[in-house]
């Protein structure tokens, strides 16, 4: 009987081949025969290769059962491993929702406006209500409970025909009638008719009653000054307020005069036109001359004259009035043929504030702005003054609304000039 063949590589499958090698032998079963059924490589694992319960038969030396025995069943192949089930399919994403197309919030009602507190105010004549209170109407002031027109200047109260007649009657020639007191000689200061002075003091009262200014006098103790200034002038050809030692005809007495007054000079110059030059002071950027003649403060002047050369004392001062703004031209209806010049307001009992405005409005138009230069202190009060033109104003007829707004009171002034012929 034949051995079975028992490949004994099924016995090597954990083992590596070439580690098997080396110790294997050729064996032909006990027969040299090539031919020889069932050669087989027997390979002799050393002992501590060999597992703990494997023998070998000695009836079978290549490990296989003895004859007649069943082989030995196969070890179970161990189960295979069930498979994993699939991964279910993921769920193909919905389509996105479109957006919703934006809606524009609702307006929101407007809210109801506020209740009109002056629905059931009635208010006086000439106001209006205004927050749930009544004020007065611009150009009214409150009386009691009554809004009436604002006191007129007393100058505005003034008729026309009352005008005329002072301008008339204040206004005439008078010669200086000069004549020499030491001999005649070029620093002669002379003398001239007191009718002369009387007629210059008749001009200044005249333009200081217009204006509202209390009338001056003549203070004979400065003739002999206000006389050698004007020889002092006379003898130069020119107008100098601070003459010095070496100045033609030098007097300390002239000298004091010319420090002191307003001066005036050349062509056929009297001593009552001087006075018509210094109310224009055309060409005079502080209008000083103006200010001092008609300084409502002023008591005292005095005059001096010699070949056209006029000298008018003006540092008189310390009268208590009541002038709040010197005007001029002032209120009220004015002779259209005073000197002209740049119209000025100085202020005495009022201060200007930051928005300070001075407006005219001509023939009944709306006062509108105007510029307005702030002048150099002094000049017959520190009170704050100003100059401003409101343009070809004098024509008789034409009436000029002049309103200062934005003093520090807070209620503005006004008032109207117009311009009268007295012809």
């Amino acid at each position: 009987m034949k051995t079975p063949r028992w490949p004994l590589l099924a016995l090597c499958p954990a083992l590596c081949l070439a580690a098997c090698v080396p110790t294997g032998r050729v064996s032909s079963n006990g027969s040299d025969d090539p031919d020889a059924d069932g050669d087989v490589l027997v390979i002799d694992l050393p002992a501590d290769a060999r597992a703990p319960d494997a023998r070998m038969s000695d009836e079978t030396p290549d490990g296989g059962a003895p004859d007649g025995a069943p082989p030995e069943p196969e070890p179970p192949a161990p189960p295979e491993p069930e498979p994993e089930p699939p991964n279910p399919p993921e769920p193909e994403p919905e389509p996105e929702a479109p957006a919703p197309e934006p809606v524009p919030d609702p307006e929101p009602p407007e809210p109801e406006p506020p209740a009109d507190p002056c629905v059931e105010i009635m208010c006086v004549a000439n106001a209006t209500c205004a927050d749930g209170d009544c004020v007065c109407l611009p150009g009214f002031v409150l009386d009691g409970e009554a809004c009436v027109a604002p006191p007129r200047s007393p100058l505005e109260l003034r008729t026309e025909a009352e005008v005329c007649a002072r301008w008339q009657a204040d206004r005439v020639t008078v010669p200086e009638a000069w004549r020499a007191v030491q001999g005649g000689g070029e620093c002669d200061p002379g003398d001239i008719a007191a009718a002369a002075r009387q007629n210059a003091l008749r001009r200044t009262n005249l333009y200081r009653w217009l204006a509202g200014a209390e009338p001056v006098i003549i203070d004979d103790s400065l003739l002999e000054q206000q006389q050698a200034c004007a020889a002092i002038q006379a003898a130069a050809g020119r107008l100098n307020h601070q003459p010095g030692p070496n100045a033609p005809c030098y007097t300390d007495a002239g000298a004091r005069g010319a420090g002191s007054s307003n001066l005036a000079g050349g062509g056929r110059l009297g001593v009552a036109e001087s006075v018509d030059l210094y109310i224009g002071d055309q060409g005079v950027g502080s209008l000083g001359h103006r200010r001092w003649v008609i300084n409502p403060a002023a008591q005292t002047t005095a005059f001096g004259w010699k070949a056209q050369f006029s000298c008018m004392y003006s540092f008189s001062g310390g009268r208590r009035h009541a002038v709040e703004i010197m005007a001029w031209p002032p209120p009220g209806p004015v002779p259209v043929d005073i000197p002209r010049g740049d119209f000025s307001v100085q202020l005495y009992g009022v201060n200007p504030g930051a928005d300070f405005t001075i407006a005219v409005g001509i023939d009944g138009a709306p006062p509108a702005p105007v510029a307005a230069n702030r002048l150099q202190e002094g000049f017959g009060g520190r009170g704050a003054t100003y100059a401003f033109s409101p343009g070809e104003v004098f024509v008789a007829g034409r009436a000029v609304e002049v309103v200062l707004d934005g003093l520090a009171d807070g209620e503005p002034r006004r008032w109207t000039t117009r311009f009268v012929s007295c012809r």
